[in-house]
């Protein structure tokens, strides 16, 4: 769900800030909507470490 959204490829700096907002609210609907508190903290664990990875254009989805 995260990935599909990201298959956008934008190279300028406010596409990657719309992109790290939008990973940002989805993190934190599936902690909202999640009862399991240690698989939350994983799931943005995870996100964080992709979003950081894609920002440094690390990684590319």
């Amino acid at each position: 769900m995260i990935m599909k959204k990201i298959m956008i490829k934008l190279d300028d700096k406010q596409g990657k800030q719309i992109i790290a907002r939008q990973i940002a609210k989805e993190v934190k609907l599936l902690k909202q909507s999640d009862p399991d508190r240690e698989l939350k903290e994983e799931i943005e664990k995870a996100s964080l470490l992709d979003l950081k990875k894609y920002l440094e254009g690390k990684e590319s989805f």
